[in-house]
């Protein structure tokens, strides 16, 4: 796929070369979650479904009233144990952005490794960002859940912050300890951007929901771990919260569009009809393919894994590497020698995810592979770790400022120049990499040289022009 095509003949070479996808849920074509949206658009073809809008007013449930969508209801309340949930087809990104903008003017604390959407979306908002750096683990080069003593000490230092935001599970699937954190924040609200956590709700026995331990409320993405079309998701308020309902749907309003996705609407619909039903038996399953797969690769020589309590991390996730081969190297070969995508990699390992949508053909390519590549490398020298982009990142993130309102910087004058000329200067750009989305420079930052290491001496940015 080297040269770019037109759309739909790089739609369908993508297809035919049949990726094994251990991504995100919906990456891999499969419809476990999806029977009935599958079977009303075969019988009756995609647009027609398409078409079916005004359907909207006779779902039971659903609140829609002027071309608007409102509160979805009492199965999704059961689900999450919400009072209010509200249906987002712009994905989690989104859903970020509608819940900072209640936080308006609020000093709010967020890690430093949250998404690009919570940053952007409390700038917009004109909030305060109280910044906390997560422990770095070097072993894997990955970052380790906030915990309620990193948040206690950041509000001895902050006690007005508003409102806390968490990340978790993480891209890694590492969960934080919601029921610790509340105890620590009082009357603060807990805010969870829960992107990859919504499966773990259709297991009745895991207690690690955030909704259900403290949180206030959740952006949970829908296509990421059950498996609907892409740019679904949630925003939930607990049944229990005291923050007002009101607020989240004036700002929700502000964003939703008044013309609502049918097919994507019935597509998060058709995974919690599904899911409540069977979703433990998939969830189940996914678990023990992944369980296959740890305990095969176990058994290599020159293998890393990761060894955390399995109550502090997704089961569904696992990450790895092979000692002396880089981890980026190691998913380059993955996906050019064997056509196996994997979630996310770094200098040390790689994640996979064996979703609900993963099958036994999956899991033994991936066997296979992975002892092919030990093997290849099982003598290999140590690999030059000197660049270390994540370390890089750790410095970035512990020394960020961002001085300049979103507002302001988008109404300012800027000028295009070599990052390598800018350090001190203001950032007019936002510069990301996804996975995993975290912002590597946003708008209104103070660049610094750890910004020019990880994008490069030449790489052109715009900065405000300064006044004179």
């Amino acid at each position: 796929m080297k040269n770019k095509k037109q759309i739909f003949e790089a739609i369908e070479e993508f297809i035919q070369s049949d990726p094994t996808q251990l991504q995100i849920s919906n990456h891999n074509g499969r419809i476990i979650s999806q029977p009935r949206l599958n079977k009303i658009i075969q019988n009756s073809g995609f647009k027609k479904v398409d078409a079916a809008w005004e359907c909207m007013h006779n779902i039971s449930g659903l609140q829609f009233s002027g071309s608007r969508i409102g509160d979805l209801g009492e199965v999704f309340h059961q689900t999450f144990n919400s009072k209010l949930s509200l249906f987002v087809q712009n994905g989690s990104s989104m859903g970020n952005q509608v819940v900072a903008l209640t936080l308006a003017h609020k000093k709010v604390l967020i890690q430093a490794n949250s998404h690009v959407s919570v940053y952007t979306g409390l700038s917009l908002s004109n909030a305060e960002i109280v910044l906390l750096e997560p422990e770095f683990n070097q072993e894997y080069g990955i970052h380790m859940a906030v915990t309620a003593d990193q948040i206690q000490q950041a509000i001895q230092q902050h006690p007005d912050i508003y409102a806390v935001i968490l990340t978790s599970p993480s891209y890694e699937g590492l969960f934080a300890d919601y029921q610790k954190i509340r105890d620590v924040i009082g009357s603060r609200y807990l805010i969870v951007d829960e992107a990859h956590g919504a499966i773990h709700y259709f297991d009745k026995s895991d207690k690690r929901t955030a909704l259900s331990s403290g949180a206030d409320i959740t952006v949970s993405s829908m296509h990421k771990s059950l498996g609907t079309l892409v740019g679904t998701s949630l925003i939930n308020v607990a049944a229990d919260s005291k923050f007002p309902t009101k607020k989240i749907l004036d700002a929700y309003y502000t964003f939703a569009t008044t013309s609502p996705n049918i097919i994507l609407l019935a597509s998060v619909y058709d995974a919690i009809l599904e899911l409540n039903e069977n979703g433990e038996e998939y969830l189940q399953n996914a678990i023990q393919r992944n369980n296959q797969f740890r305990n095969e690769i176990e058994k290599l020589d020159n293998i890393i894994i990761d060894s955390f309590d399995q109550s502090q991390k997704d089961q569904l996730k696992t990450i790895f590497g092979i000692k002396n081969v880089h981890g980026y190297q190691l998913a380059k070969i993955l996906q050019d020698k064997y056509n196996i995508w994997v979630e996310k990699c770094n200098s040390i390992s790689v994640i996979v995810t064996i979703h609900i949508n993963t099958e036994d053909a999956d899991i033994d390519k991936l066997i296979k592979a992975v002892r092919e590549i030990s093997k290849k490398f099982e003598y290999k020298t140590q690999y030059d770790q000197s660049i270390n982009q994540e370390l890089i990142y750790v410095n970035l993130t512990k020394k960020r400022k961002i001085l300049t309102p979103l507002t302001k910087v988008m109404s300012s004058d800027k000028e295009e120049k070599k990052i390598q000329d800018c350090i001190g200067r203001i950032s007019g750009n936002l510069q990301y990499f996804c996975p995993p989305g975290y912002p590597v420079l946003t708008f209104g930052e103070e660049i610094s040289k750890e910004h020019v290491e990880i994008l490069g001496q030449n790489f052109l940015i715009e900065v405000l022009v300064e006044d004179e």
